[in-house]
C-alpha cells in the first residue's frame, strides 16, 4: 500500500504538469472564449464541475508557469514537486534589485 500510494503521487504530479501546460495553451489561444465564449478559469469550471475559485487558481498556475517560472515549471514537469509546491513557489514576491548607490555628485 505504500508503494501504492507513492506511484499515485507520482502519476498525480505528472498529471498536474500535463493539466497545467494544456490549460496555458487553451489560455493563450482564447480557445474557450472562441468556443464557448467563457474564460478559461469559467469554462474549466463547468466542464470538470470545479468550484470556479479552484479552477481560477489552477489557471492562473498555469499561466504563471508558462511566463516567468521556468525553474518551478521543470521541477513540476520531473514530478520533484507538485501542483501545491508549484503554487506556494509561485505566489513569492520576487526579491527586487538592489538599487545600486549613484556617485555623489562634484561641482568644479
Amino acid at each position: 500500500l505504500m508503494r501504492l500510494v507513492s506511484e499515485l503521487e507520482s502519476t498525480r504530479r505528472l498529471l498536474d504538469a500535463a493539466e497545467a501546460h494544456a490549460l496555458a495553451a487553451l489560455d493563450a489561444a482564447s480557445a474557450t472564449e472562441h468556443s464557448d465564449g467563457l474564460s478559461t478559469s469559467a469554462w474549466l469550471a463547468r466542464q470538470t464541475n470545479l468550484p470556479f475559485g479552484a479552477a481560477r487558481r489552477r489557471v492562473s498556475l498555469a499561466r504563471r508557469l508558462g511566463t516567468d517560472l521556468g525553474t518551478v515549471d521543470d521541477a513540476l514537469r520531473a514530478g520533484r514537486i507538485g501542483v501545491d509546491h508549484a503554487r506556494v513557489l509561485s505566489s513569492r514576491p520576487r526579491p527586487r534589485p538592489r538599487p545600486q548607490p549613484t556617485p555623489p555628485v562634484t561641482h568644479r
